[in-house]
């Protein structure tokens, strides 16, 4: 009778660890892995120079292990990156006029940007302004209603300002782009990988979610 032959790959992933800079490995089973949940690798994860002992506590016949060492992923590019790099696609998502609009732009270093290309109300037409600039070391993202970024700006304008120290971001809106277009940011990605940001509120974010007066938001905050 020929033997079943069961092999493990055991994918070990690098990442440095702590103020020491110390390399450690994360031992995996490869996917297909017959009877995966009954293999166990000790220590794990294990540092640089340590034995890792791989047991197989199942009812099939091993032959072989197999070990192989895989490079940790590179690290996600950020909004910070796209300040000095060039080359670097950015594309901000956001609701304008009761439907989903974005605008791509790309990176040209030294913190400017490129309109690449857009979708939606405001995102694909060439009458309506749209920017990627760089204000107070801060990203911010403009859109208005107009063929002219200022033109009516303090009525029409939509914007959103990115924090890229902290990813964090506010949106600011027009009176009238918000009794118009009604407008809200999505989402930002950078190279297609969306990054996680947290919003920061205003008091018109306060007034609009939660249906709080001026004066309400002032006393509980006072």
């Amino acid at each position: 009778m020929k033997r079943k032959v069961f092999s493990i790959l055991a994918l070990l992933l690098m990442a440095v660890v702590d103020a020491t800079a110390q390399t450690t490995y994360s031992v995996t089973v490869k996917d297909g892995t017959v009877d995966a949940d009954k293999w166990t690798a000790t220590p794990n994860p294990a540092t640089a120079g340590q034995t890792v002992t791989v047991k197989y506590t199942g009812t099939k016949k091993v032959k072989s292990v197999k070990v192989v060492k895989k490079a940790a992923a590179p690290a996600a590019a950020t909004l910070a990156e796209t300040l000095t790099t060039a080359g670097m696609t950015v594309k901000v998502k956001y609701n304008y006029h009761n439907e989903e609009n974005y605008c791509t732009f790309v990176s040209n270093g030294g913190g400017t940007y490129t309109f690449q290309s857009g979708d939606g109300f405001a995102g694909d037409d060439d009458d309506r302004a749209k920017d990627l600039v760089v204000e107070d070391d801060k990203l911010v993202f403009k859109q208005n209603f107009f063929d002219t970024i200022d033109d009516l700006w303090n009525q029409y304008g939509f914007s959103v300002t990115f924090d890229t120290s902290n990813n964090t971001y506010i949106q600011w809106i027009g009176e009238k782009a918000q009794e118009f277009h009604n407008p809200s940011f999505i989402s930002v990605e950078v190279n297609g990988t969306e990054i996680s940001l947290t919003k920061i509120l205003t008091v018109a974010d306060l007034i609009k979610e939660n249906g709080d007066s001026w004066e309400t938001i002032v006393a509980n905050n006072s």
